[in-house]
């Protein structure tokens, strides 16, 4: 299943990739075409972490130091800001409902397809149980909410009304307390991808109910993954941090290639936070230092990987 899960100067690369046949690590082909903008995102350094795109095809980009959700349309046109104190992760439902988990004051904003705010909650959920420091979220095919608290080191699951259902078991990730969740993406049926940026930094597996998997780690070079998304059905990216690579998985968690690499180039990254796909072979991949959006073409990689 594809999920979908600055921006001063906006870069649209676009074009075919070259051919690329073994594991080695690959700068992306220069063969693309730009589109710059300064028309949203102002200056350096605004933090943006997440990416999301909804089923009308529309991009959302949480833009963290200035308080805005961004609205694009499929040209990066942007077609509205919504207020949002701290944005840090976003994720757009199913029917089109947007969640925001914010940063500073602990709480989950919910925006209907038409960007009316709903009820959304905060720190104190039912029964005693609390989320703390909210920093990404997704939802799974019943329309659940995953929550990664970075602060109560789990993972947090609650119904599309924000009604607590249960924590993740990280009781077997070492000494739990080690576990850093920085984003969390479900495949909607039956696992869930955790990026985990504590002491043994590795891409956790879940199932839906919250029993551990087990973790993916990277043998080329130190990991650091702030991410994973699905690049298609069958191949996942986790972007690294350190050397700002996209570290490509398959289902089973083997290692297959890097690309990318560090710089401002095309198919160059500058510490990459998080990316998406969209579900015909391109990827949006938004950067810390870049303040921008690339959009690669990644159909003729895919075909390389296929079965």
């Amino acid at each position: 299943m594809v999920r979908k899960k600055f921006l001063y100067g906006i870069v649209l690369a676009a074009g075919v990739l070259g051919s690329i046949l073994t594991n080695e690590a690959f700068t992306m082909s220069s063969r693309m075409r730009f589109i710059n903008s300064d028309s949203l995102i102002k200056g350096m350094g605004n933090s943006v972490y997440d990416i999301d795109i909804g089923p009308d095809g529309r991009i959302y980009v949480p833009d963290f130091r200035n308080d805005n959700v961004l609205v694009l349309d499929k040209g990066l046109n942007e077609v509205l800001r919504i207020k949002v104190p701290s944005p840090h992760g976003l994720t757009v439902a199913a029917d089109g409902s947007l969640y925001v988990a914010t940063y500073k004051d602990g709480r989950i904003y919910k925006f209907d397809p038409l960007f009316k705010e709903l009820k959304g909650w905060d720190r104190s959920l039912v029964k005693g149980k609390k989320i703390s420091l909210p920093l990404a979220v997704d939802t799974d095919k019943q329309g659940n909410l995953l929550i990664a608290d970075y602060a109560l080191k789990t993972v947090i699951k609650v119904d599309s009304e924000g009604r607590y259902i249960g924590r993740f078991d990280t009781g077997k990730i070492g000494e739990g307390r080690d576990f850093l969740p920085h984003s969390v993406m479900t495949d909607g049926e039956e696992y869930v991808y955790v990026a985990d940026r504590g002491k043994e930094k590795a891409v956790r597996v879940f199932k839906l109910d919250g029993g551990y998997v087990g973790a993916w780690h990277c043998p080329a070079g130190e990991f650091d993954p702030l991410a994973v998304r699905f690049l298609d059905h069958k191949l996942l990216l986790a972007p690294n941090y350190k050397d700002s690579k996209l570290h490509l998985f398959d289902l089973s968690g083997k290692w297959l290639t890097d690309l990318g690499s560090y710089g401002d180039k095309p198919g160059e990254f500058l510490h990459v936070t998080n990316l998406v796909s969209d579900g015909a072979g391109h990827i949006y991949v938004v950067e810390e230092e870049g303040n921008r959006i690339q959009e690669i073409d990644m159909s003729g990689f895919i075909e390389t990987y296929r079965d």
